[in-house]
């Protein structure tokens, strides 16, 4: 499925935090793993690659990282383009900053996680990188088609030799008095969530896969709520969720952003074509 994972460095200590997760990634996955420093301009070029060779030197001996420096002046851009083709994902930390303290701070994680065509692992600031459990949990909303998400859960989880948990959470409500089979919500499948996921695992090619499961979340709260409260009891090593949808607002999606400030599992982040 894909070859390596590329794990942007910009010196900072809050950026080395994706490092950890991407090599139990790349260990348990058997790909291969890139440092990147990116530097704006030829003056920062031998800072940043002195801070990657140095934490270069600090991942285990068991994963053997390629190490890169590139030089560009729009650092958004050369790195998805990294990504591409897609036999490399790139796996970076983000605090999600808004529009105005990304420009004066130039950070790049907000703008990497709402322009990215492949799939982009994301790791927020509570996440760690033992998260004692190795599982693939993959998030669908009820509302729109599940498919495109559940493919590349499927994928990764093969890829990663994990269990495979679809999940949805919904707000807990009575069904409509005029139709008993009909819940009007505003989280979660509008059908009863149970018989929801048990159509989307029947669908499921389970060749290849460890186990397949399904969760059914009820939370009053909302989603992100209802997914750190669930990956809380049961951990995971990633969890699948959909993006912002091509040709949306040019920021992850808010259920993305939420996580990013509260999850203890690394997203995988994919952003839906549509409207």
């Amino acid at each position: 499925m894909f070859e390596a994972l590329v794990v942007p460095l910009d010196g900072s200590e809050f950026a080395a935090q994706a490092v950890p997760v991407a090599v139990a990634i790349a260990r348990v996955g058997h790909v291969g793993l890139r440092l990147v420093g990116v530097a704006r301009d030829e003056g920062e070029r031998a800072a940043v690659r002195r801070y990657v060779d140095g934490t270069a030197r600090e991942v285990p001996a068991t994963v053997v990282p390629e190490v890169d420096v590139i030089l560009d002046a729009d650092p958004v851009r050369a790195l998805l383009e990294l990504a591409a083709d897609g036999t490399s994902v790139l796996c970076l930390a983000s605090h999600d900053r808004g529009r105005v303290a990304a420009r004066i701070m130039h950070s790049v994680g907000s703008a990497l996680v709402a322009r990215a065509r492949q799939p982009i692992v994301v790791v927020g600031e509570h996440v760690a990188a033992s998260v004692g459990a190795n599982d693939v949990v993959v998030a669908v909303d009820g509302v729109h088609d599940p498919l495109p998400l559940v493919a590349t859960a499927v994928a990764w989880a093969r890829q990663l030799w994990a269990p495979l948990r679809i999940v949805t959470v919904y707000e807990p409500t009575l069904a409509d008095q005029d139709q008993p089979s009909h819940s009007t919500r505003q989280d979660g499948p509008p059908v009863d969530p149970d018989v929801y996921l048990g159509a989307i695992e029947r669908g499921v090619e389970e060749e290849g896969l460890v186990s397949v499961s399904t969760t059914a979340i009820a939370s009053p709260m909302g989603v992100g709520e209802g997914l750190v409260d669930h990956l809380a009891d049961r951990p995971a090593r990633l969890l699948v969720v959909g993006g912002r949808r091509h040709g949306g607002p040019d920021r992850p999606s808010g259920t993305v952003r939420g996580l990013l400030r509260t999850a203890l599992v690394a997203l995988l982040v994919v952003n839906q074509r549509g409207g």
